[in-house]
C-alpha cells in the first residue's frame, strides 16, 4: 500500500513538473529602435569641438568598443564624421588635436562649438568649343539654415524632400517649394525617408 501511494505521488510530481516545464514563459517585447535621421556628412570636418567631460575614445562607434585613449574635459577635437550605433545612438568620429589619435565618441560627450570648415570649390576649366554650352549651377544646399531653404519636389513622382535628403531627384526633375503646405497643396506627398 505504501509503495502504491509513493508511486502515485511520484507520478503526480512528474506530471506537475512536466506541465510547468512545457508551459511557455513570458518574454519581454523588444522596444522598437527609432529610425535615425539621415546625417548630412557634407558639414564635416568641424574644427574646434571639445570633449564635454572626462571620457574614453573608442575604436568603434560602440559603447563596449576597444578603448583608444582617455580624454580630459575641454580637450580640443576635430569632428570628421558622424554615424549611428546599432542601438540608434549618435556617435562622432573625432581626431584629437594634441595627439592626433582617431576614434569615436558618443554625441553627448562632444561640444560642437565651431562652424563647418569651408570646402574649397573646384575651379571651372573653360571649355573651348565652337558653340557655347551653359554649365548648370550646382544646387546650393548649405548656404542657409534648413528651416529657410524650403523643400525640393520631384516632378515625376510627386514626392517632396528636405534639401538634405539622400533621395533628391535629378536636377531637371526638381521643383522648389517655399513651404510644406505649398507642396501638399500642389499634390505632392512627403518623402518616407527624410520625413519633411
Amino acid at each position: 500500500m505504501k509503495r502504491r501511494l509513493a508511486l502515485a505521488l511520484l507520478a503526480v510530481l512528474l506530471l506537475v513538473s512536466s506541465v510547468s516545464l512545457a508551459a511557455p514563459r513570458a518574454t519581454a517585447t523588444p522596444k522598437p529602435t527609432p529610425t535615425p535621421k539621415p546625417i548630412d556628412q557634407s558639414v564635416f570636418p568641424l574644427d574646434g569641438a571639445t570633449a564635454e567631460a572626462d571620457t574614453v575614445l573608442r575604436a568603434t562607434a560602440y559603447a563596449r568598443g576597444k578603448i583608444v585613449d582617455t580624454l580630459k574635459k575641454g580637450l580640443k577635437l576635430t569632428v570628421t564624421g558622424a554615424s549611428y550605433a546599432s542601438d540608434g545612438s549618435l556617435w562622432y568620429a573625432v581626431t584629437t588635436k594634441s595627439s592626433k589619435k582617431e576614434g569615436f565618441l558618443p554625441a553627448d560627450a562632444v561640444v560642437l562649438d565651431a562652424k563647418p570648415t569651408a570646402t574649397p570649390k573646384p575651379t571651372a576649366t573653360p571649355k573651348k568649343s565652337a558653340r557655347a554650352t551653359a554649365t548648370p549651377k550646382p544646387a546650393e544646399r548649405n548656404n542657409e539654415p534648413i528651416s529657410t531653404r524650403g523643400y525640393i519636389g520631384n516632378s515625376n513622382s510627386k514626392v517632396f524632400h528636405l534639401p538634405t535628403c539622400s533621395h533628391l531627384p535629378n536636377q531637371e526633375n526638381q521643383v522648389s517649394f517655399s513651404s510644406r503646405s505649398k507642396a501638399v497643396s500642389e499634390g505632392y506627398r512627403a518623402c518616407e525617408i527624410c520625413k519633411p
